[in-house]
């Protein structure tokens, strides 16, 4: 990427697809370091109390071109779901975001949304994963140096 030029093709961020009036999409990129992180949110209404949207990732290793799974970033077992469950919570306090102690089995590494960004690893919570619509899509921001002990990359932001 050179001057807001990946692979020959320039852009400016956030790009908007509307699909119709009742759906779209909205793009946007972070990096950090060698990855790069494709936010997706997308919209959509078809009838009922209120319209439906999601927040979603794909994450890049920029040097190889390499989609990364979730398994490819953290280490897998329930020490890392539950370390990463602890700071999830503790940094949605410190966002002045509260979380449900009883909530801990809600977040699985195998199906976490998240993104790379300078100042850590944002981890997404789309409505209802915890609380209702109403909250909204969530984001809490985890230090780098917090996940040293489960990432299976190097980034040392």
């Amino acid at each position: 990427i050179t001057n807001g030029i990946f692979n020959g093709w320039q852009a400016s961020w956030p790009i908007t697809f509307k699909i119709s009036q009742y759906r779209g999409q909205n793009y946007s990129v972070s990096f950090a370091e060698d990855y790069m992180s494709v936010i997706n949110i997308s919209y959509g209404y078809s009838g009922g109390a209120h319209d439906s949207y999601s927040k979603q990732s794909e994450n890049f290793d920029m040097r190889t071109g390499q989609l990364l799974k979730n398994e490819d970033v953290f280490a897998t077992g329930d020490d890392t779901d539950s370390l990463i469950f602890t700071c999830i919570k503790k940094y949605a306090e410190l966002q002045g975001e509260g979380i449900p102690e009883n909530n801990s089995d809600v977040i699985d590494l195998e199906n976490a949304v998240f993104y790379f960004d300078t100042k850590g690893i944002v981890f997404i919570l789309n409505p209802y994963v915890l609380g209702s619509f109403g909250d909204g899509v969530r984001e809490i921001t985890v230090p780098y140096e917090e996940l040293e002990s489960v990432l299976l990359i190097d980034i040392a932001n």
